[in-house]
């Protein structure tokens, strides 16, 4: 399979180039990726980016790595961003030092 597509086989197939979390996730639940499939594949790559800003993970065959590798294929998945809070998460902070 050299990316992952959702109505596997039927007259409304599409491929996923850049799903987010969301939508992966969503079609996951939605039972389109089957275990058979795309399955174990979507939840690994989710695996792989979970708490790491800045990551992608690909999912592409051997034949078309290098395709995929120049932005001609596969379905790239990209880590969340990072989650900033206004307040710190353990006591305060003043000039960068905690307190």
């Amino acid at each position: 399979m050299e990316r992952v597509a959702v109505d596997h086989g039927t007259p409304t197939q599409r491929h996923l180039d850049r799903p987010t979390h969301e939508e992966a996730e969503r079609l996951l639940a939605q039972g389109q990726l089957t275990p058979g499939s795309m399955g174990p594949k979507i939840p690994a790559a989710l695996d792989l980016l979970r708490g790491a800003p800045g990551r992608q993970s690909l999912i592409t065959s051997p034949r078309q790595l290098g395709a995929a590798l120049d932005g001609r294929g596969g379905t790239w998945l990209e880590s969340e961003p990072a989650r900033t809070t206004e307040e710190p998460l353990n006591g305060t902070v003043t000039a960068g030092r905690p307190q």
